[in-house]
């Protein structure tokens, strides 16, 4: 028997960054939250990731869906070079970008969320990733509601920022332009967790990616 639709959770697959990465991206998060007033990124406890899909699942297959993701990615994430994957990446052959993903500018979706761009490499890098992910989670699971981490749509980004009223996407805008950019962060890890309430069910080291059937989280 199905699960009815009303048991089932929202699944976000994501890449996180490493420390150095994370701390980068995370300062700048806090530098747009101080600038704007807008702190709904560090109030609700989100980190700096790229969403690489989202899945329709119960509770129940937690399991099914961890072996999942660990089947699918792990032909992209071979520990030929630990800190960002492998030389060519098996999903579409594409080179993984040297130091991790870069994001080159920034940009805004409906004037209320501000997002990193990856630049073209970093780009075609996280699309092979979010197609080797869905060819091997859509023939077991469905896919949220949310087209754009659907393949024929992706559109790769890192949030800095979300809820904007204009007034503190003015203020946002002025921060961000302040920042180094291109700005690089080392892949660390893909996460599995559970949406609203946000809440991690399994992570992956980039440098100890598991074979299938190997599900022990990172410590």
């Amino acid at each position: 028997m199905e699960p009815k639709a009303s048991a089932l959770q929202t699944y976000a697959v994501s890449l996180h960054f490493d420390k150095a990465g994370s701390a980068a991206l995370s300062a700048l998060m806090t530098c747009i939250a101080q600038a704007s007033g807008n702190r709904y990124m560090q109030e609700n406890g989100i980190p700096p990731h790229c969403t690489l899909g989202m899945f329709h699942a119960a509770r129940a297959d937690e399991e099914r869906i961890k072996a999942a993701v660990t089947a699918a990615l792990t032909p992209a994430l071979q520990d030929d070079c630990p800190s960002v994957g492998p030389p060519a990446a098996a999903a579409g052959g594409v080179l993984a970008p040297a130091g991790g993903p870069r994001f080159s500018r920034a940009d805004t979706f409906r004037k209320k969320t501000l997002f990193l761009c990856p630049d073209a490499e970093s780009s075609a890098y996280l699309a092979a990733l979010n197609q080797a992910l869905h060819e091997g989670l859509l023939p077991l699971f469905a896919p949220a509601c949310n087209r754009r981490y659907k393949p024929a749509a992706f559109f790769p980004h890192c949030a800095l920022a979300s809820g904007l009223s204009a007034q503190e996407m003015k203020k946002a805008l002025s921060a961000v332009q302040k920042a180094p950019f291109p700005i690089s962060a080392g892949a660390g890890s893909i996460i599995l967790a559970v949406r609203r309430p946000y809440e991690v069910v399994w992570e992956a080291s980039f440098s100890t990616f598991p074979e299938p059937g190997n599900l022990s989280p990172t410590e």
